[in-house]
C-alpha cells in the first residue's frame, strides 16, 4: 500500500515533465519565439519519434517530439525547444540533395543565431533584455541628438518654407 501511495507522489510531481513546460512557458513570453510556438506542437510521450539517447526530433508538420522522461534543466530544454522552433520558422525542414550536410548546415546556423547577442535563449538572461532594451533606446536617443545638432549646424542660416 506504502508503494502505491509513492508512485502516485511519484507521477503527481514529475520534475521533467515541470521543466519541460517551464521552458515552454518562458518561450511564449519572448516575441520571435511566440507566433512560432503557437504554429508548433510539442509532442512528449513514449513511442513519440524522438530516439533514447536524443533530445527531440522536428517533422515538417510543425510537431517536436522531445524525449519523454529525460531530466534537464529548464534552460536546457529553453535551449532545444528554441533550435527546434527556429528549424521550423527558418524553413530548414526540405528534402535536399544533400540531407547529411544540410542537416549540419542548418545546425550551425540555429546555433549561430541562438549565441548571437539580443534576445537571449535563457531564463537567467531574459531580465537582461530589458537593460539592453533601454540601453539601446539611450543610445538611439543620444545619436538622434547628436545627428539632430549636426543638422542644425549644416541647415543653419537656411530658410525653409512650406507649402
Amino acid at each position: 500500500m506504502a508503494r502505491k501511495g509513492r508512485q502516485k507522489a511519484a507521477e503527481a510531481h514529475d520534475v521533467a515533465a515541470e521543466n519541460v513546460r517551464l521552458a515552454t512557458t518562458l518561450l511564449a513570453q519572448h516575441p520571435i519565439f511566440t507566433p512560432l510556438l503557437y504554429r508548433a506542437a510539442v509532442v512528449r510521450r513514449e513511442g513519440n519519434l524522438c530516439p533514447h539517447d536524443g533530445w527531440a526530433v522536428v517533422t515538417s508538420d510543425g510537431q517536436i517530439h522531445i524525449h519523454p522522461t529525460r531530466r534537464a534543466r529548464p534552460d536546457e530544454w529553453l535551449y532545444v525547444l528554441a533550435h527546434c522552433l527556429l528549424h521550423l520558422g527558418f524553413g530548414h525542414l526540405q528534402v535536399r540533395e544533400r540531407p547529411r550536410e544540410w542537416n549540419v548546415a542548418c545546425d550551425r546556423y540555429v546555433g549561430k543565431f541562438l549565441a548571437e547577442p539580443g534576445p537571449p535563449p535563457g531564463p537567467r538572461p531574459l531580465p537582461l533584455e530589458r537593460g539592453l532594451r533601454f540601453h539601446h533606446q539611450r543610445l538611439a536617443r543620444r545619436d538622434g541628438r547628436r545627428r539632430a545638432a549636426q543638422a542644425g549646424r549644416a541647415l543653419k542660416g537656411r530658410v525653409f518654407r512650406l507649402r
